[in-house]
């Protein structure tokens, strides 16, 4: 391997750095779709690309054409246009410097790539010119921007001044080079120093190491924290939210800020200025999602984001945007947003900046809540001790008021149980004798009605059945919701085995796989608990009717700290997408000519499982079989043998049937 010698070492390095700071500033404007961005990324880009024409004839081992070499020079040329585009993003640049820079760029252009080469020292002499002039110019406009900023902003500028200078210093050695060739090697070395002097300092420019960034935050941070704990006695909020937006609009170097209070009671903002007030709906501001998602934002057209307030802004000269949420922990006090009339060309650094503040923002405004509080708490306790005989006078009045409202519920649940009573009695009579008096006329007259006739009486008969069934329905769910509950030692496993065998009999034909874990023992009511198993297994029984291996199962798994209880089968499954129907009267999942039922069964499940201080949800496929999960309260787990802590059950379940066992689909 050949010698490097320091020069091309200085080169290769300078060219590394151009093309690492083209690709992040790259990624950065394709991120976030700012003319800023976009005008840095170009500026990197011509350099990037002429260096990686370099790489590339140097890879293939060729030595650049005058095609090539003329377009590496053109995109050289192009460097002081686009810093002054840069310029212009976040200063003023006359038309006048915009149309000459320009023509300029034109020329120099054109002359690359028709004069022939090597260039005449003419011609080279104004190239240099050319690029010195409006270099100088942009290094002046940088600077005196970095002037009036603040923080971050403003070492980052100073950085980009010093890198725009080396650039210059560049061009000019490489200039000298040409005219002066006994001295060509020393102005070479020279200008190839000048230009990695140029890339390390557009890296600390416009992609700068964090560290470099939080070092040169400190120093304005400190400043504006030191401020903003010093207005916490402000005796009115108005004038405390006034110099908090003051301190932060200094801090990050904006034009103007201003703190929005939310108020979580109708969703709106309120904001303060020049002593007015404006309440504005969350939701119609971008405030309102940077609120929402906790999350600070950059956005550089406020008008476009804030339609309904495009006039204000357009009137405050506040077309760009940071905004920071206000947030204590779990309480959110509202947004700070920092304005100014151009996008400022290190947002994100500034970004970060209002949101340490915003958060300090966040402490005061909680401190001096809890102050306030704190005063009122301190009033009412005062009158409070002044008024103790109309306090012992309205707790009489209480209690007299309780014992009413008692008597009150006590006759409003009498009246519940005359209306079960009289749903029981009256209503279902009528309903049995509908249908008596239809199943009489089928029989005596049936032979001389048509097709249709008869199917309008069999309607009348199934649907005078299903509403007496419905009535069934409800007297059961009313009896589990009001009944007195008895707590005794019950082993939910056995209570399984019972459910299942007494399924078994009313279909000895099927062949069914039930696989129920042992030693599940709660303290509760086992005739409510009955209830729930037999409408849950019941369920399974129905649903798993059309598989040709049908496979239900019963166990417990660990989740999250508690013990939960599982039915699963392999069967019909349900949509999820209507789970929320699931336990409520009369909502069923399948119609009744795919499987019969009222639809009150799992409402009844719910009920007791809730009556047992727990809660039960369901998870299913469509054909993809269901599980039914549920939990008890804690203080009624006696036992609970044989269950796994990673969601599955030991190897300690009980065949009931015959069959190979296949693997349970649950819901998903």
């Amino acid at each position: 391997m050949g010698q490097v010698t320091a020069s091309a070492l200085l080169q290769f390095l300078a060219n590394v750095l151009y093309v690492v700071v083209f690709l992040v500033t790259a990624v950065r404007a394709a991120r976030q779709r700012v003319r800023t961005d976009v005008d840095v990324s170009l500026f990197f880009g011509a350099t990037a690309i002429a260096v990686g024409l370099s790489w590339i004839s140097e890879a293939l081992g060729v030595r650049e054409g005058p095609v090539l070499s003329a377009l590496g020079g053109a995109l050289i040329m192009t460097l002081p246009y686009c810093l002054l585009r840069l310029v212009d993003d976040f200063s003023v640049v006359p038309s006048i410097v915009k149309r000459l820079a320009e023509a300029g760029l034109l020329a120099s252009v054109v002359l690359v790539f028709v004069v022939p080469q090597p260039y005449p020292l003419a011609m080279v002499g104004a190239l240099v010119i050319y690029f010195v002039v409006l270099g100088i110019y942009d290094v002046v406009a940088v600077q005196h921007t970095a002037k009036y900023s603040r923080g971050v902003a403003r070492r980052r500028m100073q950085a980009v001044a010093l890198g725009s200078i080396f650039l210059v210093l560049d061009v000019v050695a490489y200039g000298l080079a040409a005219a002066l060739p006994g001295l060509a090697p020393v102005w070479i070395v020279a200008a190839q120093f000048f230009g990695l002097a140029s890339g390390l300092a557009y890296v600390a420019g416009f992609a700068p190491p964090g560290v470099f960034r939080r070092a040169w935050q400190a120093p304005e941070l400190r400043r504006g924290l030191r401020q903003t704990a010093e207005l916490i006695r402000r005796p009115d909020e108005i004038a405390l939210i006034e110099d908090l937006e003051r301190v932060c609009a200094e801090t990050v170097g904006a034009q103007q800020a201003a703190i929005g209070l939310w108020n979580s009671a109708d969703n709106t903002f309120l904001f303060h200025h020049k002593g007015q007030s404006y309440t504005y709906p969350a939701d119609t501001l971008v405030a309102g999602r940077v609120l929402a998602s906790q999350r600070a934002r950059f956005t550089a057209n406020l008008t476009v984001e804030n339609p309904a307030l495009s006039e204000r802004h357009t009137s405050f000269q506040a077309r760009a945007a940071l905004i920071a949420p206000i947030s204590v922990g779990k309480r959110r006090f509202g947004v700070v947003v920092a304005t100014a009339p151009r996008a400022p060309l290190f947002a994100e650094d500034d970004l970060d900046l209002l949101q340490l503040l915003a958060d300090q923002v966040g402490v005061i405004l909680e401190n001096r809540a809890l102050v306030d509080e704190m005063s009122r708490e301190r009033a009412r306790s005062e009158a409070l001790a002044a008024a103790e005989e109309e306090r012992r006078q309205a707790n009489a009045q209480l209690e007299i008021r309780v014992a009413e409202r008692t008597a009150e519920l006590q006759q409003a649940i009498q009246e519940l149980e005359s209306f079960s009573y009289s749903v029981s009695h009256d209503l279902r009579a009528p309903l049995r004798t509908i249908d008596g008096f239809v199943q009489a006329f089928i029989e005596d007259y049936g032979d001389q009605l048509d097709a249709i006739g008869k199917n309008y009486l069999e309607r009348t008969r199934t649907a005078s059945q299903s509403m007496g069934q419905r009535i069934d329905g409800l007297l059961r769910l009313s009896r589990v919701s009001r009944g007195e509950m008895v707590h005794e030692t019950v082993d939910l496993s056995e209570l399984v085995r019972s459910v299942v065998s007494d399924l078994e009999r009313t279909e000895p034909e099927r062949a069914v796989t039930i696989d129920v874990a042992e030693g599940m023992v709660v303290d509760g009511d086992p005739q409510l608990l009955r209830v729930a198993l037999e409408n849950l297994l019941g369920n399974a029984w129905k649903f798993t009717s059309n598989k040709t291996r049908p496979r239900i199962s019963f166990d417990a798994v660990q989740s999250d700290g508690d013990l939960v209880f599982r039915v699963r089968d392999n069967g019909a499954g349900f949509d999820m997408a209507y789970a929320d129907k699931l336990f409520q009267p009369f909502q069923r999942l399948h119609g009744r000519n795919e499987f019969p039922g009222t639809g009150i069964g799992l409402a009844t499940v719910e009920r007791i499982i809730r009556r047992h201080g727990g809660r039960i949800w369901g998870e299913g496929a469509i054909d993809g079989g269901a599980v039914f999960s549920f939990t008890l309260a804690p203080r009624i787990i006696v036992g609970h043998a044989n269950v796994s802590g990673r969601g599955e059950t030991e190897d300690v379940s009980s065949e009931r049937s015959t069959g190979q066992s296949s693997d349970l689909v649950g819901g998903r």
